[in-house]
């Protein structure tokens, strides 16, 4: 390599800011396991996201309609917490599916698939690792998608629940 081509980057090389993003599921878990037949209305009222980008990136209304920020090769990792750090339940994500079914509704923003696979499944049972794809034209992009989460306590019968907000790029 020549001198002069130190730190040089090819064309099609976007630039990213190199951090991960953190998503975090915090469950109102006593609460929401002890619902048989959970609904939209109780996931909103018992299941909170929030991530690492600046706070007023977010206009949360409903769960479904988070919308996290993310740049072409950018590490997202999803994790789950009981609201209560005492809590005698346990809460962790299961995956992160796809959801090319789910059409956008809140803006003209293309659908895509962020990720190389459909489903991402958690490795250790506990949380989920993905890379965003690279080579986006410019232009403002959105991946919903269902993450599946379960609640667990001891002696007791794991419960699933799943929910459904949305990753978004915008070049």
């Amino acid at each position: 390599m020549y001198p002069i081509e130190v730190g040089k980057k090819k064309d099609e090389q976007t630039q990213h800011k190199g951090t991960e993003l953190l998503i975090t599921l915090r469950v109102d878990a006593a609460k929401l396991y002890k619902i048989e037949h959970t609904s939209r209305e109780d996931i909103n009222a018992y299941c909170h996201l929030s991530d690492t980008n600046p706070p007023e990136s977010h206009k949360e209304e409903h769960i479904e309609h988070f919308e996290s920020l993310v740049e072409p090769g950018q590490q997202v990792r999803w994790i789950a917490k009981p609201g209560d750090p005492k809590s005698e339940f346990t809460v962790s994500v299961e995956s992160v599916v796809h959801a090319h079914y789910k059409k956008n509704k809140l803006d003209k923003a293309r659908e895509e698939n962020f990720f190389n696979a459909i489903a991402i499944c958690s490795s250790d049972g506990e949380i989920v690792r993905a890379k965003v794809n690279e080579g986006f034209e410019s232009g403002t992009w959105v991946y919903i998608y269902d993450l599946n989460f379960n609640i667990r306590k001891e002696g007791k019968k794991l419960r699933s629940y799943s929910i459904d907000p949305r990753l978004k790029i915008e070049l």
